[in-house]
């Protein structure tokens, strides 16, 4: 095959050799470009199996939480039964104060009077 020479001066076998220097560079860096994706995933799917033993580990700590706070919450009276039972026990300590006054006022036999009319009122009445 004759080699003739071209536009820039350089043989048409020359710009072979120079295409396949070209081509086998290129399918060396697409190697190495396709070996740098493989490893970059997975290292990333490394670090989301890493992430997920984490996210576990955290929910089974947070449940554990859970559970210890709800065991605890049983032993304790809510704010609406503590305020419940101030009223009461506001409503008990002024009807025994008035009956300590009637003691104080009348004595002993007034108040023995008043518990065998209440002990009538709640035998008879009812």
């Amino acid at each position: 095959m004759p080699t003739r020479i071209g536009s820039y001066g350089v043989t048409d076998d020359i710009c072979e050799e120079r295409r396949q220097v070209i081509r086998e560079e290129i399918a060396i860096l697409i190697a190495h470009e396709r070996e740098l994706r493989m490893a970059e995933i997975k290292v990333r799917d490394e670090a989301l199996v890493s992430a997920a033993r984490e996210y576990e580990r955290r929910l089974t700590d947070l449940n554990h939480n859970l559970r210890t706070m709800l065991e605890d919450r049983k032993t304790f009276f809510s704010r609406d039964q503590h305020d419940a039972f101030f009223i009461e026990y506001a409503r008990f300590r002024d009807e025994t104060m008035k009956h300590q006054t009637v003691v104080a006022t009348w004595g002993a036999a007034a108040v023995f009077a008043l518990g065998i009319m209440q002990l009538a009122v709640h035998f008879f009445l009812k």
